[in-house]
């Protein structure tokens, strides 16, 4: 069994399915780091972040550095798997090599990166469907779907009409509620509001447009230089410095400003780590503008913003579910607002949307990896 690894951003989706793998005499488990691309990226790189990062959890791995066809081809025949984990359908996201296509000859697995499709389609360009559709979902053996309205999909849009399809739980959604519940609730830290913000990189409209930073990232910034008794944690989108960049010279010239003085504060600070559950423990409530965190940060029984982009994609029924879970600000002063109401006490809880949407999402607590590894043993 090979797990392809590009994106330690995403790694809670497969960690507890890839140790219970591993564990099992019967099965030779292999991660691979491999290089990456990511929108405003050129070219092919990451490979050794990926690689530092599996190291430091103490994950042996092996290092596929090249992006070159023939190279990954040679690689991927002498290892010869059965099974080939990929962490994502995009094949534009990693070398060729990689490609769903190329990698067929073993049996193909997926569990979805994100945590809950919470939209009815990506791009607004298109009525493809990106989430069931794509050349990773059609060619794999296995694809574990992330809720039952996602399976229900799958088996409606695919090619194979979900016949390689299976819905036990997600494994991210379900680490995220266990490690909840090992922290326990965590008391406000006394004159001290940490606040976590996490801007999504798509600002642009077509593709997904959550993104709200090009709007809001100077009033981030001013609020935290004229408010010492708050600590806020920046968490960016992987690829939102360099999709922005990519824009133009001068919009690069004033996000680089805009990290200059960022980490210049005392009472801010950057989250690159891919343990982003650590941060949730940190944080006493969350600022966001999606995508994914809108459905994981309030299984952590904590209060979330969630900044909407009125032209973001259109919610499906479970992102309708998702979005009430958290406080829901249309600019920054509706973000101040809801800040205002957390430190006074008065802020609402949302303790009965979150039931309910744990209710659909955590279907088997505490056992989705046991699940899953056990499907794939008695079914290889």
């Amino acid at each position: 069994v090979l797990f392809l690894i590009h994106n330690m951003n995403t790694w809670y989706s497969v960690a507890n399915l890839f140790l219970e793998l591993s564990q099992d005499p019967d099965l030779k488990v292999t991660i691979a780091s491999i290089p990456r691309s990511f929108p405003g990226v050129e070219g092919y790189s990451g490979e050794e972040i990926t690689s530092a990062a599996l190291s430091k959890i103490g994950i042996n791995h092996m290092r596929i550095t090249s992006y070159s066809d023939k190279e990954i081809s040679t690689i991927l025949t002498t290892l010869s798997p059965d099974v080939i984990f990929r962490q994502s359908p995009w094949d534009h996201d990693i070398p060729p090599g990689f490609s769903a296509n190329r990698i067929n000859f073993a049996k193909l697995c997926y569990v979805p990166y994100y945590a809950v499709n919470i939209v009815k389609n990506i791009s607004s360009g298109t009525d493809f469907d990106f989430q069931s559709n794509q050349d990773l979902h059609n060619n794999s053996w296995r694809i574990y779907c992330d809720t039952q309205y996602a399976y229900e999909k799958l088996c409606k849009n695919s090619l194979l009409r979900g016949v390689n399809a299976r819905y036990f739980g997600h494994p991210k959604l379900d680490y995220i509620h266990t490690k909840m519940k090992e922290t326990g609730d965590s008391e406000k830290k006394s004159g001290i509001t940490n606040i976590l913000w996490a801007p999504h990189h798509s600002v642009d409209q077509g593709w997904l447009s959550f993104g709200t930073f090009d709007k809001n990232y100077l009033d981030f910034l001013r609020y935290a230089e004229e408010n010492n008794d708050v600590h806020i944690k920046l968490r960016p989108h992987p690829a939102l410095f360099d999709f922005m960049r990519a824009k133009s010279d001068e919009i690069k010239s004033n996000v680089d400003y805009f990290l200059s003085k960022w980490t210049s504060l005392n009472n801010t600070s950057m989250d690159y780590d891919y343990d982003y559950v650590a941060s949730f423990d940190w944080s006493d409530i969350l600022v966001t503008d999606g995508i994914s965190f809108i459905v994981e940060y309030p299984l952590f029984h904590k209060p979330s913003i969630f900044i909407e982009n009125d032209n973001h994609a259109e919610f499906n029924e479970l992102g309708i579910l998702a979005a009430k879970c958290n406080h829901i600000a249309n600019d920054f002063a509706s973000v101040l607002f809801f800040l205002d109401k957390f430190n006074d006490g008065s802020l609402e809880d949302k303790n009965n949307e979150i039931a309910e949407l744990e209710s659909i999402v955590l279907p088997n607590k505490g056992m989705v990896h046991q699940i899953i590894a056990n499907d794939i043993k008695s079914n290889i």
